[in-house]
């Protein structure tokens, strides 16, 4: 199941890295947000490894991918918000 869902939850990350500065203007409250999403998705990363023992390349996949996770909320948020926009 990771490896399905790897793909999508990078492309997450991608997305609401890449989406932040246009909906946040001052540069400190963009380097914020960014270090939070960052933390909490290495957070969750590590309690994932640290409930799940796995060895080899599925430790890695598992890992990247709850990392990833954590940013499908901030994207579907942004994407929402440029769809709102688009519409004004």
């Amino acid at each position: 199941m990771a490896f399905g869902l790897m793909p999508l939850a990078l492309a997450a990350v991608v997305y609401s890295q890449y989406r932040l500065p246009y909906h946040i203007a001052n540069s400190a409250q963009l380097w914020s947000v960014r270090a939070t999403l960052i933390a909490v998705g290495l957070g969750f990363a590590w309690v994932t490894h640290q409930s799940y023992q796995l060895e080899g390349a599925l430790q890695w996949v598992v890992l990247i991918t709850s990392f990833s996770i954590t940013h499908v909320p901030s994207a579907c948020i942004l994407f929402l918000k440029r769809k709102r926009r688009e519409q004004l």
